[in-house]
């Protein structure tokens, strides 16, 4: 079953992050983005990754293939990242890389409250950690949350420092699981419709966006 809140969310959150990718892919502007749009693709990260803990929550009994389609969707991306732009800019572990793991990895495991709240706080002492260990190209190192030497990806998602969000989006989804909260929005289907087909539409325009931004390289 849909919830309406949780596509409507998810719709501004992909329309922020498309108004983000315009100006960061673009091959003109070296990723010197307007702070206001640079602060709507944050937003847009962090709403995208709660949303994933709280459909988690809500949804867990109805495993389906999406995360493996969302994981073969990430290894798109690290191909064409990989082809279109130079190495030091390849995609290893981004978005959808990120989404996947989580997503195969909690859906298979029981997580309560008390579990999620432990995980924010291990999770939060081991990305301080990774910060200030010494520069690394390892890759293995660089998804922990360390700093790189010469590896710029252009989207990384290191798994410590997201993963609170993650959590704190299991406590939300468990919160309205055991509080039967569904939701009902009308007009708002334009943006319900972004949200309900976020991995299409991203995958629409993601590959394109590497394709324009490797122009600058050739």
């Amino acid at each position: 079953m849909r919830n309406d809140l949780i596509d409507l969310l998810r719709g501004i959150a992909f329309i922020l992050m498309l108004i983000h990718h315009l100006f960061y892919f673009n091959p003109n502007s070296s990723f010197n983005v307007p702070n206001l749009v640079d602060i709507g693709g944050t937003i847009s990260r962090t709403i995208f990754i709660i949303l994933v803990g709280v459909s988690i929550s809500l949804f867990k009994k109805n495993k389906s293939k999406k995360p493996y389609k969302t994981f073969f969707s990430a290894l798109l991306v690290t191909i064409f990242s990989k082809i279109f732009l130079p190495s030091y800019h390849t995609i290893f572990f981004g978005t959808l890389h990120f989404i996947s793991f989580v997503t195969i990895l909690f859906q298979n495991i029981e997580f309560g409250i008390n579990e999620s709240i432990i995980t924010i706080i291990f999770s939060i002492l081991i990305s301080n950690y990774m910060i200030k260990t010494e520069p690394s190209d390892n890759y293995v190192n660089l998804i922990l949350g360390s700093y790189s030497k010469t590896k710029y990806p252009l989207d990384i998602f290191p798994i410590f420092k997201w993963l609170p969000y993650v959590c704190f989006g299991l406590i939300i989804g468990k919160y309205m699981k055991e509080n039967n909260i569904q939701s009902k929005i009308n007009n708002v289907q334009p943006i319900t419709y972004l949200g309900k087909n976020a991995l299409f539409l991203y995958m629409m325009h993601v590959i394109p966006c590497i394709i324009w931004l490797g122009t600058k390289y050739n």
